[in-house]
């Protein structure tokens, strides 16, 4: 086994962590109370959906408890889900193995207070430097899934134009977002109504791009990563920072995979 890593969390406790992991799902960061940053790989779900509690396609190999938002493995203690992601974005999830360091950054998120970025590939309708994007949404159900609609919960994301290049017939933009707020499908939604809707989304993208892109570019996946997660919380009077950056980030920002060798990449200059 590898060496222990959570100094104040009995071993048993960590092997069992290691031990439930599954679907490429690895352990990126750690502090000593518990907190855990997993990368997730796109295609498994944050916890189950509807009344298959089981987990079968879920990082986690334990049955899930969303009363009380925990993993539940058999004779041992919960493992607490602390964010989401949708099953087709891939990047970090945090969990506590610890209910008071569960409780704490869970009021971390309430309170807006967790720096969040995610990189997206988006098919570019227009330019951009920096923008903040404010809309107000609620969820809603298209039969059994889960959607963002227009609602009276404020969502807003900060957004960085970080490059341009057109591949081919298509204006690709690199963008990196900042939400502020975790609303259901956020990003996304965002991205879809301001003209950036997001390569390979299924729900809100440009859905005749995504098929020529996928025929012209072989890019068939969501090109959207939760790449960066920082934080703190405070524990019995006691404040502790914590933060996290994927591993698989390198590997997503590589223009190489829409293909460059069929279709020259130009760099389109800013400014």
């Amino acid at each position: 086994m590898a060496a222990p890593f959570l100094k104040n969390v009995p071993t048993e406790r960590e092997a069992l962590l290691r031990s439930l992991l599954r679907g490429g799902a690895e352990i990126v960061a750690v502090d000593g109370n518990g907190l855990v940053a997993i990368g997730k790989p796109a295609g498994l779900l944050s916890h189950p959906n509807g009344p298959d509690v089981s987990g079968r396609r879920t990082p986690i190999a334990a049955p899930y408890d969303p009363v009380e938002r925990a993993y539940r493995p058999p004779g041992g203690p919960p493992i607490y889900l602390l964010n989401r992601l949708d099953s087709a974005t891939a990047g970090l999830l945090l969990l506590a193995l610890e209910q008071p360091v569960a409780r704490a950054v869970r009021e971390s998120f309430r309170r807006c207070t967790v720096r969040k970025v995610y990189w997206a590939f988006a098919f570019a309708g227009r330019r951009l430097v920096k923008e903040l994007w404010i809309d107000r949404l609620k969820k809603a159900r298209d039969g059994e899934r889960l959607r963002a609609a227009a609602g009276d919960r404020e969502a807003r994301t900060e957004v960085f134009l970080r490059e341009m290049r057109s591949i081919g017939e298509f204006s690709l933009a690199l963008l990196e977002l900042r939400p502020i707020t975790g609303r259901t499908h956020q990003l996304r939604y965002q991205c879809g109504r301001r003209q950036f809707p997001i390569v390979g989304d299924r729900t809100y993208g440009d859905f005749p791009l995504n098929r020529r892109a996928a025929e012209e570019l072989s890019v068939r996946t969501l090109q959207l990563h939760s790449a960066e997660i920082s934080l703190t919380y405070e524990v019995d009077g006691v404040s502790h920072g914590f933060s996290a950056r994927s591993p698989a980030l390198e590997d997503f920002l590589d223009w190489t995979k829409f293909s460059p060798k069929i279709f020259p990449a130009k760099l389109v200059k800013e400014g």
